[in-house]
């Protein structure tokens, strides 16, 4: 099944949810480099045609959670995994 953020416009309202949090974005297509203005915490790539969402661990682990939970809360049936 393919995860909801095949769709543009879903990509973007995680892009916007993760700025609402506070946190720098930039987003390019399916990937995003995540930080707060002093450091970077993460870059996520979303492969949605395998509903998957790899997150490259850059920062503190309650950091990552934070971003997990927006990504979960637009697709509660994709696989999450940190490398």
């Amino acid at each position: 099944m393919k995860s909801p953020f095949s769709r543009y416009e879903i990509r973007l309202e995680l892009l916007h949810k993760l700025k609402e949090k506070g946190f720098y974005v930039r987003m390019h297509a399916y990937e995003y480099i995540i930080g707060d203005y002093k450091r970077f915490h993460a870059i996520v790539f979303l492969e949605p045609e395998k509903n998957y969402a790899f997150i490259k661990v850059l920062g503190e682990k309650e950091v990552i959670k934070e971003i997990e939970e927006l990504i979960v809360k637009l697709d509660p049936n994709i696989h999450i995994e940190e490398i």
